[in-house]
């Protein structure tokens, strides 16, 4: 409980200060519906009439793709900007010295983000179905949300990953960038794995992001229970108890060798 009472701790202090700037909250929401606008027009101008893309109508399959990568940026890259503004704000060296374990100082850090995301992720679903017609599946939105929090917590190590090369070798982030490409190209996002060849195709499959795309568009879009996922679904966790030991692991290691030099709060 104490973990958790830390957590929301950092939510309350993260939302107060996020929320204090109305106006930006407000520009975040309107760039959401422009945003899926300009993805309701390319598919009706590529695809033909009628056409379906993975047995779904062709804006439908780009919102589950758009939807998800944009909540899973916040895993990918929250983690290091988080580290990043504590250390410029020179907080950081100040919860490090408080008993808090190195788990709580980092998934606290970006609780807020995460929830934050999961509210732009809504409103990507709601304005999809109430403004340009996307259809979803009401009943497997317990699916759906099975499936974000598994894909969460894969991107998640990367994402800590990255913050411990922050931590490490005193430099800016070179982990997301590159990994984001490789998700965004191999991923499903834009377009499916099938359109890049049969060799590349077997590439993907050891995309974390593939079948998290593909699980998460089968069960909100398409009405598929988390059982005709199983798969998928192993495969994420599979990821995920790989890279957030490793991640926890190597953030241990930046810091304690940050601690030993005393550079704790340099960037």
């Amino acid at each position: 409980m104490s973990w958790l009472r830390g957590i929301g701790a950092f939510i309350v202090r993260d939302a107060l200060e996020d929320l204090s700037y109305r106006t930006a909250f407000l520009m975040n929401t309107v760039g959401i519906l422009l945003f899926l606008a300009v993805w309701y027009f390319v598919p009706k101008f590529l695809l033909a009439q009628g056409a379906e893309v993975e047995g779904l109508p062709p804006f439908s399959w780009f919102l589950g793709g758009i939807a998800l990568w944009q909540f899973l940026n916040v895993a990918l890259s929250g983690f290091a900007r988080r580290i990043r503004k504590e250390q410029l704000s020179g907080t950081l060296e100040a919860m490090m010295a408080t008993p808090a374990r190195t788990s709580l100082v980092l998934f606290g850090s970006t609780a807020w983000d995460f929830l934050f995301s999961a509210l732009s992720l809504a409103l990507y679903v709601l304005f999809g179905v109430w403004i340009f017609g996307a259809q979803i599946a009401v009943a497997s939105i317990p699916a759906a949300i099975v499936v974000l929090v598994l894909t969460s917590l894969c991107f998640s190590g990367i994402g800590i990953l990255a913050a411990s090369a922050i931590l490490y070798f005193k430099r800016g982030d070179p982990i997301t960038f590159l990994v984001s490409g490789v998700m965004q190209l191999f991923g499903g996002v834009y377009f499916p794995a099938s359109a890049l060849g049969p060799r590349l195709q077997a590439v993907a499959e050891w995309i974390p992001l593939t079948h998290a795309t593909r699980a998460f568009r089968a069960t909100l879009l398409g009405g598929a229970s988390l059982g005709s996922q199983v798969g998928d679904l192993a495969a994420l966790a599979g990821f995920s108890l790989l890279v957030i030991p490793l991640g926890l692991a190597m953030a241990r290691v930046a810091i304690g060798r940050a601690r030993r030099d005393g550079t704790l709060a340099h960037y």
